[in-house]
């Protein structure tokens, strides 16, 4: 019995021991399941995170997907438009280059016969005044100059005033005297002679227009780089407008007035650089920019051909080149109407 006994204890403690074994491996298995679920809770919140932070990428990617698309087309509109605006820059170039030919073929011709002698004509002395002066005015009208304010004898204060007539126009006068006598000088200044000579005074006073008007360029030899009007900006590349002509030549090629003058400006204007200013008669100025040098000072007076700076690149230019405008009473107008042959 006592052999039973202790047998059956023995098998008590084996089962007990089994149990406890049981137990801790069970307990084991708990805390390894518990661990795996912290893990994948772990890697699950990790998961959620990273779907978060891929969503939000997604987001930006699609928002700078459509600002690209955006620019694009923005892109594109401005490309259509600076083609539009090129291709109008060049019409108006060409019509330019044409209307300024046209222009230095009649100034030559006006030129060539202002400084030939009268001769007599199949018409007479007035005929050939009155074709003379028909071509000069007709000049003088194209450039939108105010003949009257040039030939007017009273000049406003600080006016550049025309030269006198030449000696041989202006020479010595004299004769008898004789007395105005009512009715007789209205019948006279209906005869030939007299219509003759007042032709002749209005040739005159053209022709002292023509020696203060800034005719020709600044420049002996020049490529015609840039006209006057609507064009595209050579630094934003969007249509602009241009207020003068551009006109290149070799670095620090001497600039020279194009018409006597005084300098009413000499020095720096942001965006032109280095500029001279000229006022001549009638309201008219001259400007000459981007200059590398001036070598005139303001107030100073100076006549056509006077060098007034050296060519440059100074200011908002993209490389040597001088800025030609002509302004009547403040308003640009197109230099191409004074230009010379180049």
């Amino acid at each position: 019995a006592l052999g039973a006994l202790a047998e059956a204890r023995d098998d008590t403690r084996r089962s007990q021991a089994e149990t406890a074994e049981a137990t801790a491996a069970a307990a084991a298995a708990t805390a390894a399941t518990t661990a795996a679920t912290a893990a994948t809770a772990a890697e699950l919140a990790a998961m959620r995170g990273r779907l978060d932070e891929a969503a939000a990428t997604l987001d930006l990617t699609r928002e700078e997907t459509r600002k690209l698309a955006a620019d694009r087309d923005r892109v594109a509109a401005q490309r259509e438009e600076m083609r539009i605006a090129r291709a109008q820059v060049e019409i108006e170039r060409d019509l330019a280059a044409g209307e300024r030919d046209r222009l230095n073929e009649r100034l030559e011709l006006v030129v060539a016969r202002v400084g030939e002698p009268a001769q007599p004509a199949a018409g007479g002395l007035e005929s050939q005044a009155m074709e003379r002066l028909g071509q000069i005015e007709q000049f003088l009208t194209s450039t939108g100059i105010n003949v009257g304010r040039l030939s007017a004898p009273m000049a406003a204060k600080g006016a550049v005033v025309p030269p006198p007539l030449p000696v041989s126009r202006q020479g010595g006068r004299g004769g008898p005297f004789v007395p105005v006598v009512p009715g007789r000088e209205a019948a006279k200044a209906d005869t030939p002679d007299a219509g003759m000579e007042r032709q002749l005074d209005r040739l005159e006073r053209i022709e002292r227009i023509l020696r203060v008007m800034p005719i020709g360029a600044p420049l002996q030899g020049y490529s015609f780089e840039s006209g006057f009007g609507r064009r595209s900006d050579p630094f934003r590349k969007r249509a602009a407008m241009h207020e003068g002509v551009d006109l290149s030549a070799p670095m620090r090629t001497p600039l020279r007035t194009t018409a006597p003058g005084t300098v009413v400006f000499a020095g720096t204007k942001a965006a032109y650089g280095k500029t001279v200013d000229v006022r001549h008669a009638g309201g008219l100025v001259t400007r000459y920019a981007h200059m590398a040098d001036i070598k005139v000072e303001e107030g100073e007076a100076v006549a056509r051909g006077d060098v007034v700076g050296l060519l440059g690149s100074t200011g908002r230019s993209t490389g040597p080149h001088v800025h030609y405008e002509v302004m009547i009473d403040g308003k640009p107008v197109d230099p191409a109407r004074f230009l010379g042959r180049r």
